[in-house]
């Protein structure tokens, strides 16, 4: 299971960054572990996600918050189990017991409901191992890009109490309520489906980036997936999530002299930016003008032959 880049496309792949996986029995190394399981033993929604790891015999569940999630296992057989945490750096374990660390430019906590008799930490990898009377576990982790202090912030302010059914349902109603804003009408239930699964990937990206209580501001856009469908459909179904990644972009123009176009031609944000003017979305046209005139017309990412269009 992976909490970080888990995008299906570029630049990540599907596969993600901050990689958990409970086991049962004797841990040897990383790229042993894994587990076959049946989609018949596999629930997944909106905010919730459930399977049976039949190599295990473990039933992991799994659901989230804006800046944290939380994992509840439960361990069917009687034997030595544990939890791996897979591509972390820099990890340390604090006085009151909860590890901390760094993944991709993130900073994390995490924290385990049932102490662990052993915590090995190697490179890139720890190793959480539980006593076998332990038949359930919760683990929760926070992030943030700012500090490790600002990551239990997000954690305690999301998580305080750790009980994953509150954390759950709060998913599912967060879920509910973005989802509701379009209503589909009539008795075809595959087109229904179909529709609300498209609606629910619209919202899945891009990732917030600020701390809890804080404007949210957004990672980059991805825009040359997104400028002719996505984007025009969020100033319809949410000006003020459209108005933040405007404010995020803009202000990553301001850090960056330039609306970084990344691995792909053109520079996307310039119709996205142009469209939610004519719509009446909130942001600063005047640094707007100025972020795509110089992402147009300046190296190193403006148009060599910008002087023909004169």
């Amino acid at each position: 299971f992976s909490l970080l880049n888990h995008i299906s496309g570029y630049p990540h792949g599907s596969s993600g960054h901050f990689q958990v996986m409970p086991f049962s029995g004797k841990y040897d190394n990383q790229k042993k572990l894994g587990s076959t399981f049946q989609h018949a033993n596999e629930i997944a929604k909106p905010g919730y996600y459930a399977v049976l790891l039949d190599d295990y015999s473990i039933n992991a569940e799994m659901t989230a918050t804006e800046h944290a999630a939380i994992f509840r296992f439960n361990f069917l057989k009687d034997n030595s189990n544990g939890i791996i945490l897979h591509g972390i750096d820099d990890v340390k374990i604090e006085s009151n017991g909860k590890l901390t660390g760094k993944c991709r430019g993130y900073y994390f906590v995490i924290e385990v409901n049932n102490p662990a008799i052993k915590i090995q930490i190697n490179e890139g990898e720890v190793v959480v191992q539980l006593d076998a009377n332990v038949k359930g576990v919760l683990l929760k982790i926070g992030f943030s890009l700012t500090n490790v202090e600002k990551a239990v912030n997000n954690l305690n302010t999301e998580i305080p109490a750790g009980e994953f059914d509150q954390v759950m349902l709060a998913a599912r109603e967060t879920w509910s309520n973005v989802l509701n804003k379009v209503i589909v009408e009539g008795d075809n239930e595959i087109d229904k489906e179909l529709f609300y699964t498209a609606l629910y990937h619209t919202y899945l990206t891009p990732q917030i980036i600020s701390d809890s209580g804080q404007p949210k501001r957004y990672a980059e856009l991805s825009p040359w997936d997104t400028y002719k469908c996505k984007q025009p459909l969020i100033t319809l179904l949410d000006r003020d999530m459209q108005s933040n990644m405007l404010k995020s972009v803009l202000e990553q123009y301001k850090q960056n002299g330039v609306m970084n176009p990344g691995a792909m031609t053109g520079v996307h944000n310039v119709p996205i930016l142009a469209d939610s003017y004519f719509k009446g979305i909130d942001f600063d046209i005047n640094v707007a003008y100025e972020a795509m005139t110089a992402s147009l017309l300046k190296a190193p990412y403006g148009r060599r032959d910008i002087k023909s269009f004169f």
